[in-house]
């Protein structure tokens, strides 16, 4: 999918900052993750019964197939264009985040579902911070690595 959208390179960061951004929109462009959640209220009381349907055995692949063709969309608009192994970890997340606030939603009882918004903007954050923790921890087991190589050459000489 990401060849037939042209391919190309992003940083990690640069495409979890457009996602972000993307997400965020202004006032005028609604993000759409929220875009496609407000379209829900109106038939939000028939949620349940609607994913127990999506979730027959019969449904789970076509099912799955629209919720990866609209997070693939959502990265593509965002301006993704990764090519690597991170195309499927990005995806994986968001397709994440957005199941999780349609949970939310349909349990949300606060005015105009401040809630939902709210936690889909700290899901969003805790996304974006999951991948700087990622890097930290990388850079620790490679120090510690080097570190130890370092040891065994030491004791090895010794």
């Amino acid at each position: 999918l990401a060849a037939r959208r042209g391919g190309g390179g992003g940083s990690q960061n640069e495409s979890w900052a457009g996602l972000l951004t993307y997400l965020s929109g202004e006032v005028r462009h609604q993000p759409p993750t929220r875009f496609c959640h407000l379209c829900a209220i109106p038939v939000l009381s028939f949620s349940p019964q609607a994913l127990s349907i999506l979730m027959l055995p019969h449904n789970i692949p076509p099912s799955l197939n629209l919720l990866t063709s609209m997070v693939d969309d959502m990265w593509h608009y965002a301006g993704d264009e990764s090519t690597d192994f991170n195309w499927y970890t990005r995806r994986a997340v968001l397709a994440g985040i957005y199941n999780t606030t349609e949970l939310v939603m349909m349990q949300d009882s606060s005015p105009d579902f401040e809630d939902t918004w709210r936690f889909l903007e700290n899901r969003i954050n805790d996304a974006m911070n999951m991948g700087h923790t990622a890097k930290q921890v990388k850079s620790t087991g490679e120090a510690l690595v080097q570190g130890l190589m370092g040891a065994a050459v030491t004791v090895s000489t010794a």
